[in-house]
């Protein structure tokens, strides 16, 4: 966002897809990177267990993907909930922002470096996060961070200069929190085989979320004010809390029956006739 907004404001718009190329080239080579380096060498997997023993284990992990197909398909729809809810305001903040600024800070440097908060404060919550181990729960976590993030969106709609700002700030925090917890939550829950089908049904859900943001947004401000866009998101921060309290009220017993089921179906079965 700040280097898009310093181009804008000293050299061709143009340019601008030259750099999302080279950050695409970059992206790249970090990937192989990390492919070469972090090479994991698959041992053969020999099955010893006796036909009774396979039996049992099918049977109890056919219970254990019902549960974690349920949980993904309730996790999938406060995701998409909270990312059509988080992404109404982006496409027009920045004319939000200038519409009620002096020219100074509503140049395209300064609105990129004002867009660019929730990111700025992001790096700063990892750093807490890494430095301060807290023990609350995913779920209250998550709780907290939509209580905080509505009122962010509701900070943000004041049109005053630090106002604004602050609000930002606020957001940024709660989006930060929000969105790790939820893949963490999801991982939780999951297991390593369904990683990779569990994720992109979540990140599925999550695009939906945004592709609907991105149709309605546009409605909202030519028919409301930007305003709107706030306002509506913390409405949709606010639904997505209640589906989310609902549906996860009782987190640690749906997780402790989870993790039994796992621990039944892994563990060495004694076979009597």
């Amino acid at each position: 966002a700040v280097i898009g907004g310093y181009v804008l404001q000293f050299f061709n718009p143009k340019d601008i897809y030259l750099i999302m190329a080279a950050s695409d080239a970059l992206q790249v080579l970090v990937c192989v990177y990390l492919i070469s380096s972090q090479k994991i060498h698959w041992q053969p997997d020999f099955n010893t267990e006796s036909a009774a023993e396979t039996v049992i284990k099918s049977a109890t992990q056919s219970i254990t993907e019902r549960n974690i197909n349920r949980f993904i398909f309730k996790l999938g729809i406060v995701t998409a909930l909270f990312y059509f809810s988080a992404f109404l305001i982006r496409p027009f903040f920045t004319r939000y922002w200038q519409s009620f600024n002096e020219q100074l800070l509503a140049s395209d440097l300064a609105t990129g470096f004002v867009y660019s908060i929730p990111g700025w404060i992001a790096l700063f919550g990892l750093w807490v996060n890494h430095k301060y181990q807290h023990k609350q729960s995913s779920f209250q976590v998550l709780i907290n961070a939509m209580l905080l993030g509505l009122v962010g969106l509701l900070i943000q709609s004041a049109e005053q200069t630090t106002i604004v700002i602050l609000g930002r700030c606020v957001f940024g925090w709660a989006l930060f929190q929000a969105t790790v917890r939820m893949e963490v939550l999801l991982f939780e829950i999951s297991v390593p085989e369904r990683y990779g089908s569990d994720f992109s049904k979540v990140h599925f859900m999550q695009n939906l979320g945004i592709i609907a943001s991105s149709f309605a947004v546009g409605s909202i401000v030519s028919q409301l004010s930007y305003q709107w866009t706030f306002y509506l998101a913390a409405t949709g921060f606010l639904l997505t809390l209640t589906v989310f309290y609902i549906s996860f009220k009782s987190p640690a017993k749906s997780k402790t029956s989870t993790a039994k089921i796992q621990d039944h179906a892994e563990r060495p079965l004694e076979v009597t006739q």
